[in-house]
């Protein structure tokens, strides 16, 4: 993940907006019972170097990601485009206005495209990774400078911010030895965020990393070595305040390599994620079958 230990595009959190459910999109609480089809990697975006944290647009026509070269631990933030949801990505281009000279983790935006949270060890934080949000007035336009997201920033690692809803999930190193996820709630948008606290019913004594809840906000994806290796697993909850069930493997996408970074779009229909093989990291999707 992208960070030393929470890495190759490990640092990202979901929102949970009004609830839905809807069998034909896949986000509804059925969702552990679906099946994905192969991940195909989506060939665009490889390059030489790793790619990894993808995060796609409600429109399915930007996506923004992480790229560090192999030698180097400093990520930087990337942008690709394409006309319709069914043409090739775009090859992507530097996103220099959410950049800084230290590493950049798990970007993750809104649905809506207009806000972005970022894992960030840039100047003015704590020294580590610390969340830092910006904003754009459209999609058309540039990104706001990036500030630090202060309630949500400890003097550990935190990872895989994200926005849109009262609900956020997040990874945290707030317990030592292992990297969690947790949880923050708001008021309203323009109320500060609640202190994390520990997701349980989501952890285990292994590490777990990169959650991202799809619209409904009743089905969260994320990644774990909690069976030896990093996999993909899913969970699911019957209301927003209710607990996440027991979180299963998503074993048609999990093999020998490292999965992680799952990002579901807003129609429920595909799955982004990173696979790290042989040292380099990059992006696949897989659809729902």
């Amino acid at each position: 993940m992208g960070w030393l230990v929470l890495c190759a595009g490990c640092g990202r959190i979901g929102f949970a907006p009004a609830a839905t459910s809807d069998a034909a999109t896949g986000t509804d609480a059925d969702a552990i019972a679906r099946s994905w089809g192969a991940g195909v990697v989506v060939a665009p975006l490889q390059s030489n170097e790793s790619t990894s944290d993808p995060t796609v647009t409600s429109d399915g026509l930007e996506m923004l990601m992480i790229r560090r070269s192999n030698s180097a631990v400093e990520g930087r933030v990337l942008r690709s485009t394409r006309a319709t949801t069914f043409t090739e990505w775009g090859v992507p281009v530097d996103v220099a206005e959410l950049e800084s000279p230290r590493d950049e983790a798990g970007p993750q935006l809104s649905r809506d495209g207009l806000s972005v949270y970022i894992a960030s060890e840039r100047n003015g934080g704590s020294g580590s990774h610390d969340v830092w949000s910006a904003a754009r007035a459209s999609l058309a336009s540039a990104w706001t400078t990036p500030v630090r997201v202060i309630e949500l920033s400890t003097a550990g690692d935190e990872g895989s911010p994200g926005i849109d809803g009262a609900e956020l999930h997040l990874v945290s190193s707030m317990n030592v030895g292992s990297f969690d996820l947790g949880t923050s709630s708001r008021a309203s948008t323009a109320a500060p965020w609640s202190t994390p606290v520990l997701t349980p019913e989501l952890n285990t004594d292994s590490s777990e990393t990169t959650p991202c809840l799809d619209p409904s906000g009743l089905v969260v994806y994320f990644g774990s070595d909690r069976a030896g290796s990093f996999d993909l697993y899913v969970a699911t909850r019957p209301t927003l305040t209710s607990p996440f069930g027991a979180p299963q493997a998503i074993v048609e996408l999990n093999t020998p390599a490292r999965e992680s970074d799952a990002w579901i779009t807003s129609d429920g229909t595909q799955l982004y994620y990173e696979r790290d093989a042989a040292g380099r990291t990059d992006i696949f999707v897989s659809t729902l079958q």
